[in-house]
């Protein structure tokens, strides 16, 4: 069996994740809530552990005095308020956040088995404004040449501007390029 579902020993399944949930695409500076499911399969849970990457930022060990250990990562901050067992609650989610989240969990001895999963959470930065197109006169007669700029604001993942004349496509041959992006 993969570490993902769990581990088998002697005919008898052991502790396994059955579900980690991460939202795909969430917005810099936004929130967001992971899950992390599991079956005990007759082992009793001793630990779940949440890292970002391969550093590790929440713990929860219920038999713990100290049940939520929160390891302040730089990259997202944790409300301990929202955060219970497998399910985390994190915002100020920076840039550098993106990428893989893995939940653990641990079984208490005498077995100590751990299993693990984890999903991809991207972080997207979405302009402030539209496009804004520069150069554009008042009339225009059939032939003329059209030089214009189309700026957008910055944004992650960059955007895809498309141009149309008269409500027709305007294909790649018709425009220029210019640095990074089309220039038409």
């Amino acid at each position: 069996m993969s570490e993902a579902s769990g581990v088998e020993a002697a005919g008898a399944l052991c502790i396994r994740i059955t579900r980690v949930k991460v939202p795909t695409t969430v917005e810099i500076g936004g929130a967001a809530s992971l899950e992390c499911e599991w079956e005990r399969e007759g082992d009793t849970m001793y630990s779940i552990k949440w890292y970002q990457g391969s550093t590790e930022f929440y713990r929860y060990t219920p038999s713990s005095q100290k049940q939520v250990q929160i390891f302040e990562p730089t990259t997202l901050d944790v409300d301990r308020d929202k955060s219970s067992g497998g399910r985390v609650r994190v915002a100020n989610i920076t840039m550098e956040a993106e990428g893989p989240f893995h939940c653990e969990v641990s079984a208490e001895g005498p077995t100590f088995h751990t299993a693990s999963d984890s999903a991809k959470m991207w972080v997207v930065a979405l302009p402030e404004g539209g496009p804004v197109v520069m150069g554009v006169k008042g009339h225009y007669q059939v032939r003329d040449w059209v030089d214009l700029t189309c700026i957008s604001p910055t944004s992650r993942p960059a955007p895809k501007l498309s141009f149309t004349i008269n409500g027709s496509p305007v294909g790649d041959g018709e425009m220029g390029r210019w640095g990074d992006g089309v220039m038409g």
